[in-house]
């Protein structure tokens, strides 16, 4: 290669480096939305503090960006103010600390994790779980509780709101008179499903004592009373307005500075800072982990910034134990270990006292049993804690077998349907295949939606002279209604009452779709 050609080839290289060095904005801004570039250029017009970019939110279409916003206007339905008032501690600005992080107070952590409604506007039934979830952890003085409610039981079954929105007063209102089970009893489907809770749902629903708004009505605002709520119990719930520039939040603190107004959204705040510039509230949203600083946010204190603090309101949570158990194996040969494990969904729970039903008692949390004599046990546990205790009793829940005993198995031999599945009948066989006889014994006949739980008990057969070994008896089965059971079941459970001690409880249950 000639001098001269090297020589032009040195100096574009560096025409080009020096291109880049004296325009490097057009490199970092390449690939950024104008919708990114618009809000970007706002925040520095109006010298604001916050970051905008690129989220899991913002990504979306319009339309699915709006299905998130579900908070409604409380007094567009409803008086602005509560009649049953309730006491909260009060401090004066001079006792406030200058800042307040429930997610790092006394080095400990008390807010829940980040959760996403996804698809569904239930951002009322969000903000007040988060709220009480909390709540229940500082009020119980234990930061590892660990608790995790169910909003999709406020979704399906209350009537607070919906997927296409809802209030979240109404929300803490069933909280009250209702309660909320844990997030297992009720996983979260995003949707407007049936209301169908676990069996026992009745017993694992933890209830609130009361709820009222922060500075006494929905329209009122004061800084100083929205802190001392969170000074003094933990984290609160409120409402906002959401504007387009929101969905782009990625850190800092927010201000509104681009864009239309989407909608309402609920959410919890979890502290403030004083120190920063300018003074900020700490808030936790519903939007997952991709969106603001993992889930959390910050916004302009003391100017109610797009209504952030109006609407404002706390609870008091209701601390006494709500608690149930399980056994594991159910049911074996003696000498029978069993498993106990109690599971707290209340309060905090300061003594366990479980009765076997054979007798003998333990004091332990999670104590394991050995069961002897063979028999059926009925199961109790009691825990007591500050504020009250709850008792759980299973009847016949330990079944304890011999090699040598009875054992009945049931078979459908004929079922037939008519009317439109409105006439149901069948006939239903019951055998001994042990080797002992049995005692009296009561056949039961079931509803059942999905051919596993039991639902009504239609009818029941007493079997009153019971079994001999090898003996079979098959009884009738009819049933009329009004109305159709096309794709539901008919379970028929021999020996439904537990009356007999068998070597196998497993064969008893048969379901028949109809």
């Amino acid at each position: 290669m000639k001098k001269s050609s090297k020589i032009m080839m040195i100096s574009t290289i560096a025409l080009f480096l020096a291109w880049l060095f004296v325009f490097p904005v057009n490199a970092q801004t390449e690939g950024i939305s104008e919708t990114v570039k618009t809000i970007q250029q706002a925040i520095e017009e109006k010298g604001v503090n916050w970051v905008a970019g690129e989220t899991t939110i913002s990504k979306l279409p319009r339309e699915e960006r709006l299905v998130r916003l579900g908070g409604l206007h409380f007094q567009y339905s409803e008086p602005q103010k509560k009649t049953d008032i309730i006491d909260q501690e009060v401090y004066i600005q001079s006792e406030l600390p200058a800042q307040l992080d429930w997610r790092n107070y006394n080095g400990q952590n008390w807010v829940t994790s980040i959760k996403d409604q996804g698809h569904c506007g239930s951002c009322w039934a969000f903000g007040p779980i988060a709220s009480f979830e909390s709540r229940m952890m500082v009020w119980s003085l234990d930061s590892s509780l660990n608790l995790d409610y169910s909003e999709q039981f406020l979704v399906s079954c209350s009537d607070a709101g919906s997927c296409g929105g809802g209030w979240d007063s109404y929300a803490q209102d069933y909280m009250q008179t209702i309660g909320v089970p844990e997030e297992s009893c009720f996983p979260y489907a995003a949707a407007d499903v049936a209301c169908s809770p676990c069996p026992g749902c009745n017993n694992r629903q933890v209830k609130i004592k009361s709820w009222d708004w922060i500075n006494g009505d929905y329209m009122s605002t004061n800084v100083e009373s929205i802190k001392s709520a969170l000074m003094s119990g933990g984290p609160v719930t409120t409402f906002m307005i959401i504007h387009e520039d929101f969905l782009y939040y990625s850190g800092g603190i927010y201000q509104h500075v681009y864009g239309i107004e989407e909608g309402g959204h609920c959410i919890c705040i979890v502290g403030w800072d004083d120190t920063t510039s300018p003074p900020c509230w700490i808030a936790k949203n519903s939007w997952g982990t991709g969106w603001g600083e993992m889930g959390f946010f910050k916004i302009k204190m003391g100017v109610n910034e797009v209504e952030f603090e109006t609407g404002t309101s706390y609870l008091i949570p209701n601390i006494q134990p709500v608690i149930d158990f399980t056994g594991a194996p159910g049911s074996g040969k003696g000498p029978h270990a069993v498993a106990f494990k109690a599971i707290s969904n209340g309060g905090p729970v300061d003594n366990w006292f479980w009765d076997f039903g054979d007798g003998t008692f333990s004091s332990k949390r999670d104590p394991i049993h050995t069961y002897l004599p063979i028999g059926n046990y009925t199961v109790s546990l009691v825990a007591t804690g500050p504020e009250g205790s709850d008792t759980e009793i299973k009847t016949n829940y330990i079944n304890v077998i011999s090699e040598d005993g009875p054992d009945l198995d049931g078979n459908w031999i004929q079922f037939s349907s008519s009317f439109s599945n409105k006439y149901l009948h069948g006939r239903f066989e019951v055998s001994n295949m042990g080797i002992q006889n049995t005692g009296e014994f009561t056949i039961g006949f079931y509803f059942s939606e999905n051919g596993t739980t039991l639902g009504n008990l239609l009818r029941k057969v007493t079997v009153r002279k019971g079994l001999k070994s090898g003996e079979k008896k098959r009884c009738s089965f009819r049933y009329f209604s009004r109305v159709s059971h096309s794709g539901k079941y008919i379970i028929a459970v021999a020996d439904s009452e537990n009356q007999i001690i068998e070597t196998d409880k497993t064969n008893n249950r048969v379901a028949q779709k109809i």
